[in-house]
């Protein structure tokens, strides 16, 4: 499996400027400086949450970081939260949810700058000094993370990876095959040719998964194969050495079946050692639309600064492409919709268990509701990571724009 190191190039856009500041703590000599800039993706979005660092060189760091826990505001104390930086720092920060960082430099040489978010990392080289100035600089989409992405019927996460900058969508909205794209699209649901990779092949071997950091399973793929516990096993193993799996909707048991602990899906049981009964989660009501909490606080303050499609997901009545800036609704929920016939259903965590649930709200289901709904919910699991929601994107209202859930999406396709 390829994992990028924090100093390969970066798949995120940054535009870094340096301004003198006064005395900078942590700077082992000469002048002190300050580099500004944004974290985005390749298509110029704001990347929220990624950890900007200076790699110090001195054995008299003032800043040693450990790997891997979770801080909030490592140098303005402004309340941002990221992953601290793979080794000792001079300086570091979280990037704001425009996208903006500022860390402390020092000396008149070229500083190196990393920046990271989940399995996309990069570094660039800034003069710090007085005076000092350094242009914008777009790195190459070519040196993403390895991504899979397994079509469904009802879904289409390879869109908004297009949008992002991994590909190119038409006008439709929809991925265009016909131009590059920074992804491999296996075939999950009979509606891809034969140059592709049918789902049964990709699973036949761990090496095959264990080829990608990060798997994409949409909704409606063929969750027959699932029921193989070879594949299962397989599944288990490329999460447990540190894969990330993606799962949305009616692909759930690729999730529930290596990973019962996961979450406690509606019906089929509830165990969490013991992988519930396949396709029992699916009596989700059809039509519905949920205007749903956010619980994560840097994800809400993300979705307040980023445009959206104006108009109705609900009833696909789209005015304008991203026409509007801010996802939440005045009251701070966020709508969510189109969900079709037999949507599979989150119950809640099991007892024990500690997912982080982004996303609830009210739904129905055949014979019930539930005023508050675990709807998008990631977990560490061993030293991979797995996440899931019960809605997808707009498959049945595509757009060049983003919905305001394709909007949540986005931003956790960084937290993977």
């Amino acid at each position: 499996m390829k994992f990028h190191s924090f100093l390969a190039v970066a798949l995120f856009v940054i535009f870094s400027t340096i301004s003198c500041g006064g005395s900078d703590s942590s700077s082992s000599s000469g002048t002190a400086g300050r580099i500004s800039g944004t974290v985005t993706s390749p298509n110029g979005d704001p990347v929220s949450g990624a950890t900007v660092w200076i790699p110090s060189t001195s054995s008299t760091a003032t800043k040693v970081l450990q790997v891997n826990s979770k801080v909030k505001g490592l140098t303005d104390g402004d309340g941002e939260s990221c992953s601290d930086p793979s080794s000792t720092a001079s300086d570091s920060d979280c990037s704001s949810a425009t996208g903006a960082f500022t860390v402390e430099c020092s000396g008149t040489g070229s500083q190196t700058v990393n920046f990271a978010k989940g399995s996309f990392t990069g570094d660039t080289t800034v003069n710090c000094g007085s005076n000092a100035s350094a242009s914008s600089t777009q790195f190459s989409t070519d040196d993403a993370p390895e991504m899979a992405v397994v079509t469904g019927s009802y879904d289409r996460i390879q869109d908004v990876l297009a949008k992002l900058g991994y590909g190119t969508v038409d006008s439709s909205g929809l991925l265009d095959t016909t131009q590059t794209f920074q992804f491999t699209l296996i075939d999950g649901d009979s509606t891809l040719d034969s140059t592709y990779t049918d789902l049964s092949t990709f699973v036949s071997s761990v090496d095959n998964l264990n080829a990608f950091d990060i798997i994409f399973i949409n909704c409606g793929a063929d969750d027959s194969v699932i029921t193989d516990s070879s594949v299962v096993a397989r599944f288990q193993s490329y999460v447990q050495n540190g894969g990330k799996l993606y799962v949305t909707d009616l692909s759930y048991d690729f999730i529930e079946q290596p990973f019962p602990d996961f979450m406690d899906f509606k019906d089929g049981g509830s165990d969490a050692a013991t992988a519930e009964t396949m396709d029992a989660a699916q009596d989700g009501t059809s039509g519905i639309s949920s205007d749903a909490t956010v619980n994560d606080t840097d994800m809400a303050a993300w979705l307040d600064a980023v445009t959206v499609n104006t108009g109705d997901v609900e009833t696909c009545s789209l005015t304008t492409v991203n026409g509007t800036t801010g996802a939440r609704n005045s009251d701070d929920t966020v709508t969510i919709a189109d969900f079709l016939s037999g949507w599979a259903v989150m119950e809640a965590a099991h007892t024990g268990e500690s997912p982080t649930i982004w996303i609830q709200g009210p739904i129905e289901y055949t014979g019930g509701s539930d005023s508050d709904a675990p709807l998008t919910v990631t977990k560490t699991e061993s030293s991979g990571k797995l996440l899931y929601s019960s809605y997808h994107t707009a498959d049945t209202c595509p757009s060049t724009g983003f919905w305001a859930q394709e909007r949540i999406l986005q931003y956790l396709v960084f937290e993977l």
